[in-house]
């Protein structure tokens, strides 16, 4: 749909300067910026394109200047228009992490790391190492790749928080495929690492799934929608085909 084509009143400037910025959708925004379309699109099916490409507003800086020529209407310079924005979002994202002293919850995960593993095609685990007052202090990935099973070590887990004298930790992985919600498996692991740790002096705050469209705690998943039935009826043969191959070597 050409803008010419929508009423003048509810055009993304006209609803802009009548209604605040706030009243547009993330689409009219990306409009505004974009400005011009081309011979039979607008502007708004550039965002529109743009949002589909990105899997929304969130990872737009994720697109690199080659996916954003592929887009019919976006040529050099508007790609670098873009870029530019993009640029900017990112920095001041990464600005107002590092600059503040935050403890780690799950919205600093989510900032943090969220870009980098939504991104990503294959799956990855992190450890994230917290002391007493819940601020970061080592971090490493404990896997990568795209593989059927994820081997994650218990023992190695464990063995990095201590190593690290640490107090709290989190354990955070991706869904590639974009489903918000944790499997049996993801669950099972969760439930696995707690038992081991008790009485330990280290305590798992919360395992964190990134995704399209944002996290998910499994803790508050299991405190809200999880049957720990399902758990306890995972038979012994399904779990020969976890997708953590968990051990405790």
């Amino acid at each position: 749909m050409k803008i010419e084509d929508i009423p003048s009143f509810d055009r993304p400037r006209e609803k802009a300067l009548r209604e605040g910025l706030d009243a547009l959708s993330d689409e009219e925004l990306l409009a505004i910026i974009i400005n011009n379309g081309y011979r039979g699109g607008s502007a708004l099916d550039i965002a529109d394109e743009l949002l589909t490409k990105s899997k929304g507003l969130y990872n737009l800086n994720n697109l690199n200047q080659k996916d954003l020529k592929k887009i019919k209407g976006i040529k050099k310079v508007k790609a670098i228009q873009l870029m530019s924005l993009f640029t900017i979002m990112k920095r001041i994202k990464n600005q107002r992490i590092n600059l503040e002293d935050r403890i780690v919850d799950a919205e600093y995960i989510n900032e943090k790391y969220g870009d980098y593993l939504s991104s990503l095609s294959q799956e990855a685990v992190l450890l994230l190492v917290l002391n007493k007052s819940k601020k970061l202090i080592f971090e490493v990935t404990l896997y990568r790749g795209s593989g059927s099973l994820v081997p994650i070590s218990i023992n190695e887990v464990i063995k990095n928080v201590i190593l690290h004298d640490g107090y709290y930790f989190y354990l955070v992985h991706n869904h590639p495929n974009g489903n918000r919600e944790p499997s049996p498996q993801d669950i099972l692991l969760t439930i696995r690492l707690n038992s081991r740790i008790k009485n330990m002096g280290i305590y798992l705050i919360d395992h964190i799934i990134i995704h399209h469209y944002g996290y998910t705690s499994i803790n508050k998943y299991l405190k809200e929608e999880y049957d720990y039935r399902n758990i306890l009826q995972l038979s012994a043969q399904e779990e020969m085909g976890l997708q953590y191959a968990l051990s405790e070597d």
